[in-house]
């Protein structure tokens, strides 16, 4: 009896939630290759902020899910995948900005402790620029 119940059960919990493999064909002739390397990346983010952890694979211009539910499966279209990269590319460039700026700060204050203890600009520009190739 428990085992019928928790069938049923089961069968009125996922009813709306139906799995669906979702095959998204994707003109890639207009994107620039950096947006097309980064198809699989949106795919799965888009999907996994929707709480599945579904990794999506791309054949020449499909992008497949296998496992997908419909609410989920509505939610990935071409452009919200483009969305999806603009917002990676965003992220990725302020990283690398900050990353940048914490570097040339910390190269800052190594220079200034340099000249304090005597050594001349050039003598530091030949540090930075010819011994530690930075």
């Amino acid at each position: 009896m428990k085992f019928l119940i928790m069938i049923l059960l089961t069968g009125f919990l996922y009813s709306g939630n139906s799995f669906a493999e979702v095959n998204i064909k994707i003109d890639t002739s207009s994107m620039a290759q950096e947006q097309k390397n980064m198809l699989i990346s949106a795919g799965y983010r888009i999907a996994f902020e929707n709480g599945e952890n579904e990794v999506p694979t791309l054949n020449i211009d499909i992008l497949s899910f296998t496992n997908l539910t419909n609410p989920t499966k509505a939610k990935i279209t071409k452009q919200s995948l483009l969305d999806e990269i603009d917002e990676i590319l965003a992220e990725n460039e302020a990283a690398a900005t900050q990353e940048t700026n914490a570097k040339n700060t910390k190269i800052n204050g190594i220079k200034t402790k340099l000249k304090g203890w005597g050594l001349t600009d050039a003598e530091i520009d030949f540090l930075f620029n010819d011994v530690f190739d930075r």
